[in-house]
């Protein structure tokens, strides 16, 4: 269950001991289009000298935790809740530039990749617990911590059009 934590550093003052230490002004982060810059309950540290850049909608930066299963949740009624899950135990993301973040604008609605279910009665199962729980696959809103991580972003700069997103199903 266990997951690699990534760091990343742009700019890196290589007469540093500290591994994270950049050089202001000097080296830019771009994550490009359709990738995705994740891991499970690792910690994901990225440091840019200059600029991080999420070059579209679906460039993201995420930890994912792992999934906590249904629980005490009917297996029928469970089968009704297709393909979310529920994290528990992710990493953090810890984002810090030198002068901008800028990411692409996006139009997806925290319902694409956050669904609710339940909440009411069904004929054959009778009373279903309301649940929340997750599509990971289909975020594409910049940076998020899914299962219980914390997410932290500082610029020198601007911060243009980045959503963060920290999220929970319990």
């Amino acid at each position: 269950d266990a997951s690699w934590s990534l760091r990343l550093a742009a700019g890196a003052d290589l007469d540093s001991v500290d591994s994270l230490m950049v050089n202001t002004g000097s080296g830019d982060v771009t994550v490009g289009a359709g990738v995705m810059l994740r891991t499970g309950t690792g910690d994901i540290d990225v440091r840019a000298g200059r600029d991080l850049v999420l070059s579209d909608a679906s460039s993201v930066i995420y930890t994912t935790g792992i999934d906590a299963g249904i629980g005490t949740l009917d297996p029928l009624a469970a089968s009704l809740y297709v393909d979310g899950v529920y994290p528990v135990l992710g990493g953090t993301v810890d984002i810090v530039a030198g002068r901008n973040i800028e990411a692409a604008e996006s139009d997806q609605l925290i319902s694409d990749w956050l669904w609710r279910f339940g909440g009411g009665v069904d004929a054959n199962l009778g009373e279903l617990p309301l649940t929340w729980n997750v599509s990971i696959l289909n975020f594409r809103q910049g940076v998020a911590a899914f299962g219980g991580g914390d997410v932290h972003i500082a610029a020198a700069g601007d911060v243009r059009n980045l959503s963060a997103a920290v999220p929970t199903t319990r």
